[in-house]
């Protein structure tokens, strides 16, 4: 792993394998090379001279790179700078996302959905609100003409979120693959 310094002074006292100068802005950096670390978001860690940028960092105009995030820090085998955090932070949902949620409320033309923490690979999920808005046309494709046809309060369903503003969170179940998981008391 690396750890750069603006010029040697900046160095801590520890045992220094290799060494590499590197030229950015008119300042010089040494890439220390030493076991895999955690960075903190700002902390220098090379330049594109010798590495590529890759998730968890930026470059600057300068061609420095640094980190965005707290985590650990790797060196791809193509000399990819990545950081990967310790800890997966809560997400605001996005379009496009699956969700998992519980009908609380039912008072047509809209249903209120609570959703909870949902696993998607190794992320954490979670909405601003833990309630989204689920309208009955979004429910499936064509006419519905009252939600209690489909839906019941205390149903597990699974929905797209389509719509995200700083107030809501709306939800469809209309495309294939989505709708109720487990009806209330079965």
């Amino acid at each position: 792993m690396t750890r750069c310094y603006r010029l040697l002074s900046d160095a801590p006292d520890i045992h220094i394998n290799l060494i590499s100068p590197n030229i950015a802005n008119n300042q010089a950096y040494f890439v220390i090379f030493m076991e895999e670390r955690i960075v903190l978001p700002g902390e220098l860690l090379g330049t594109e001279e010798e590495y590529l940028v890759g998730s968890g960092t930026f470059a600057d105009k300068h061609g420095v790179i640094y980190a965005t995030l707290q985590g650990m820090l790797h060196i791809a085998a193509d000399k990819t700078l990545s950081v990967t955090p310790k800890k997966t932070t809560p997400q605001l949902l996005t379009v496009g996302m699956t969700v998992v949620g519980m009908v609380e409320l039912i008072s047509d033309p809209i249903a209120l959905v609570r959703i909870g923490p949902m696993h998607e690979g190794h992320l954490r999920h979670v909405s601003n609100m833990n309630y989204c808005v689920l309208h009955v046309s979004q429910i499936k494709k064509g006419y519905l003409k009252q939600i209690r046809e489909v839906l019941r309060i205390g149903d597990v369903i699974k929905a797209k979120v389509s719509k995200v503003t700083p107030e809501e969170t709306y939800l469809s179940t209309a495309d294939p693959g989505f709708g109720v998981l487990k009806k209330r008391g079965s």
